[in-house]
């Protein structure tokens, strides 16, 4: 699973804490709820909006490993969890 491919309601717990390309933090064990992704082309750019807060990544910057999220390394999805 990566961030292009999560759905509405979907609820993915991040697994490696991490910053956003704006130094938010995000904590492991923390779970989160997906509302919707918007992609920048010229930035390459992604705001992905969550019930609980918002995050920012590139496909340009060191924050491309999460977009890609490899082996559910950063995050990764909750069965039977709907928001």
């Amino acid at each position: 699973m990566n961030i292009r491919s999560l759905t509405p309601g979907t609820a993915i717990r991040i697994v490696k804490t991490f910053k956003d390309c704006g130094g938010a933090q995000f904590e492991a064990g923390s779970v989160l709820h997906f509302r919707d992704r918007h992609y920048l082309p010229y930035h390459d750019g992604h705001t992905v909006i969550f019930e609980e807060t918002t995050m920012s990544l590139c496909d340009t910057d060191d924050t491309r490993v999460i977009v890609d999220n490899v082996g559910h390394e950063y995050f990764e999805p909750l069965e039977g969890v709907a928001g």
